[in-house]
């Protein structure tokens, strides 16, 4: 008889242990999202959540607590389409072509201190523009903005790409 109960009493502490341990394992308050078949949650508010927020005091930036960021920031970086967008309408963005036989536009007439795009986007080749006293080198492909200006106005520009006149840019 005493095998018999010592048996039981072994029995009766693994079923409790294995029941302690599958509860804990399953309780439905430690799951986030728990549903069983069949059952369904009827979750409702708290009337009783209040939130209220807490000032917090802004520092005070000086000189010596400011401290500046290197660099450009992304958004400040205009692209091709944005200057040729804006230039074009206004005769500014200045195309040459290919063999740099030619430009356009070629004849034109700015204010001093006028804002021109020079592009070189068809020619697989650097070139060396020049315009009046400037010079601008453009990559293969690439372009360049320029700020025409002149002490003396009105003033004549030549354009030329090598030993070939391109045509001419009137400040006013």
């Amino acid at each position: 008889m005493m095998k018999t109960n010592k048996y039981t009493y072994i029995y009766a502490g693994l079923v409790v242990v294995a029941g302690i341990i599958l509860y804990t394992v399953n309780r439905p308050d430690d799951l986030e999202n728990y549903d069983e078949p069949g059952v369904t949650q009827n979750i409702e508010p708290s009337q009783s959540v209040s939130a209220s927020a807490t000032p917090m005091v802004t520092p005070k930036l000086s000189r010596a607590s400011a401290k500046p960021t290197p660099g450009l920031a992304f958004s400040e970086v205009k692209d091709y389409k944005y200057w040729a967008d804006m230039l074009d309408p206004l005769y500014r963005h200045l195309i040459l072509d290919k063999d740099c036989t030619y430009m356009e536009p070629s004849q034109v007439s700015y204010p001093n201190n006028t804002k021109v795009m020079i592009d070189n986007g068809y020619s697989s080749v650097a070139r060396i523009i020049k315009i009046g006293d400037g010079e601008y080198y453009l990559d293969a492909g690439g372009w360049i903005l320029a700020t025409l200006s002149s002490k003396s106005l009105p003033a004549g520009l030549k354009i030329s790409c090598g030993s070939m006149e391109l045509g001419r840019i009137d400040l006013e």
